[in-house]
C-alpha cells in the first residue's frame, strides 16, 4: 500500500514543516485548524499538534502547493513535540547496556544493576526535551558527562495496558 505517513517537523522559529524530497515545506498555515489552547496557563500539559494530527493532515496537504520551501540542510529542527505531558525514561533500555553496566561497576554503580524489568522507569522534566538542531548546556563541565542517543516514542492517543500487536495497529491510523 501507499505510505500514508507524513514527515512533519517543527523547525527554525517554530514553523510547521512537511519534509519531502530533501526540502522542508513551510505548511504553518495548517496550524489555523488547531483549536485555541483552552488552558494556556497549564504550560506543558498537552501538545495540540500531536493530539490533533488527524485534523492537521488534510490542512497540511492543502497548504503544501503554495508553501515556501528550503533545503533540509538549511533548517534548524526543533523538538517534534513542543508540550509533552510527560517524559518517561528507562535506566538501561537494551540488554547490551545491562551487560555493560554490570561489567563496569565503577562507572555505573549499583543503581544500574539488574534486568530491564527490575529497574523500572523514571520521569524526566519536560524542559529536558530538545530537538536534533538544538544543543544542550553542560551545567557542570568539570564533572563526568556521558552522552547517548535516545529513541523517543510519541503516543498521541490515550493508551493503557495494550499488547504489542494492538500498539502497532494504532500507531498509524
Amino acid at each position: 500500500g501507499r505510505d500514508r505517513r507524513m514527515r512533519i517537523a517543527i523547525y527554525d522559529d517554530g514553523r510547521l514543516g512537511l519534509v519531502k524530497d530533501g526540502l522542508v515545506h513551510d505548511v504553518s498555515a495548517a496550524l489555523a485548524v488547531l483549536p485555541q489552547d483552552p488552558q494556556p496557563w497549564l504550560g506543558a500539559c498537552s501538545d495540540l499538534l500531536v493530539s490533533h494530527l488527524d485534523a492537521l493532515r488534510p490542512a497540511i496537504l492543502a497548504a503544501l502547493p503554495g508553501a515556501a520551501a528550503k533545503p533540509v540542510a538549511e533548517a534548524r529542527f526543533l523538538s517534534p513535540v513542543q508540550r509533552p505531558s510527560k517524559i518517561i525514561g528507562v535506566p538501561v533500555n537494551y540488554r547490551e547496556h545491562v551487560a555493560e553496566a554490570e561489567s563496569d561497576v565503577a562507572t555505573f554503580s549499583d543503581r544500574f544493576r539488574g534486568s530491564i524489568e527490575q529497574q523500572g522507569f523514571f520521569l524526566k522534566a519536560v524542559s529536558a526535551l530538545v530537538g536534533p538542531g538544538q544543543g544542550i548546556t553542560l551545567r557542570f563541565p568539570d564533572r563526568r558527562n556521558d552522552h547517548e542517543m535516545e529513541l523517543g516514542v510519541v503516543i498521541g492517543r490515550k493508551a493503557s495496558n495494550i499488547d504489542a500487536q494492538e500498539a502497532l495497529s494504532i500507531a498509524d491510523p
